[in-house]
């Protein structure tokens, strides 16, 4: 565990994963989605090098990858369905 600016402790990314993971509960499957989903292809390549380390399910490298495409796919959904401010309502 590690402490933010704050004083709070907080679980470093791979470790969130891993958890989210052994759970295998819909609403942490959903979490993964959406945490990965934010992440570059790089970023989660990384998380994925340490869940492998200490996850030895041969599948969870494509798991990951397929949760942060859900991901991106529903966070790029939801911003092109927001209305536009800019345009005229009439």
């Amino acid at each position: 565990m590690f402490q933010d600016s704050n004083g709070e402790r907080v679980i470093p990314l791979p470790y969130l994963v891993l958890m989210k993971l052994d759970s295998a509960r819909v609403i942490d499957q959903a979490d993964l989605a959406r945490i990965l989903g934010r992440l570059s292809a790089e970023h989660v390549e990384d998380v994925i090098r340490t869940v492998q380390h200490h996850y030895h399910d041969p599948s969870t490298a494509d798991d990951l990858r397929q949760y942060h495409e859900i991901g991106k796919w529903e966070y790029e959904t939801e911003a092109t369905s927001q209305p536009d401010s800019t345009k005229d309502p009439r």
